[in-house]
């Protein structure tokens, strides 16, 4: 039996407030309609009114929308009228874990592809900054993260910016930032720091190397001990340029707003 059109609306409407699951939408069916759907019938429908099947996209709880806003079209603004002496920098930490991250992949039908896995207790502190025209890349590696590494990262990117007058890098709010540390070297430095609103990761352009870190380092890659590990993980930042085309794709754009 076919779902009249007002029947399809309804669905579409009971699926559009949260309801992704098939079984879920089996049990609407019977209940609402009287229908009773094959679980092929049932993944047919939802095909057919629009949907597909794919994980919903992590966003922070509660960010302040006016405020993301706003900064995205202070930032339009600011790149297009800025002078060519001075560079703007999205800054982030990122603790990659020494452990497999299994992604999709074409396998044959009927067949299995192991992938070995290790411990994941190691991980990695590295802090980053990227260039937001030029893709160019400033990074170190430290022990801890604190206001210390935090310094000796802006003291390497001011140094890898010697004929630039003004340094903008745009980072979060985390709270060594804010140490008397940090504060003291800002006031003797071309560096100047731009803080997002809370809660607003998709405001910094240097997730999306994150997520193009991991699909080339974590992603169905086995690395046998936290040094190979390592190495793997700081030669792609050294090696940065091999990947412009594909960084360019991905960075390329507006800020994206929730």
């Amino acid at each position: 039996m076919r779902l009249s059109a007002i029947h399809l609306l309804s669905h579409k409407i009971w699926v559009f407030k949260g309801n992704f699951h098939r079984k879920r939408t089996d049990f609407f069916l019977k209940e609402t309609f009287g229908i009773l759907y094959t679980p092929s019938e049932v993944r047919d429908l939802l095909h057919r009114i629009g949907y597909k099947y794919k994980k919903p996209k992590l966003v922070p709880g509660n960010p302040d929308v006016d405020a993301q806003e706003i900064f995205a079209m202070q930032y339009e603004i600011f790149i297009k009228n800025k002078k060519a002496n001075c560079k703007v920098l999205f800054l982030d930490v990122v603790h990659p874990e020494h452990n497999t991250l299994a992604a999709s992949g074409w396998i044959k039908h009927g067949q299995k592809r192991k992938l070995n896995t290790n411990s994941g207790k190691e991980r990695l502190n590295l802090q980053c900054a990227i260039n937001a025209e030029a893709y160019q890349v400033t990074l170190i590696e430290s022990e801890t993260v604190n206001s210390d590494s935090a310094v000796n990262l802006l003291t390497a990117i001011e140094r890898a910016y010697p004929l630039s007058k003004e340094i903008y890098i745009i980072l979060d709010n985390a709270k060594y930032y804010y140490s008397k540390l940090v504060k003291e070297f800002i006031q003797i430095s071309k560096v100047k720091l731009v803080f997002l609103p809370s809660y607003s990761p998709n405001l910094n352009l240097i997730e999306r190397l994150w997520k193009f870190f991991k699909k080339k380092i974590l992603y169905n890659r086995y690395h046998a001990n936290i040094n190979a590990f390592r190495l793997a993980s700081i030669n792609f930042f050294k090696n940065i340029n091999k990947f412009h085309d594909e960084i360019s794709n991905i960075m390329f754009g507006e800020l994206e707003l929730i």
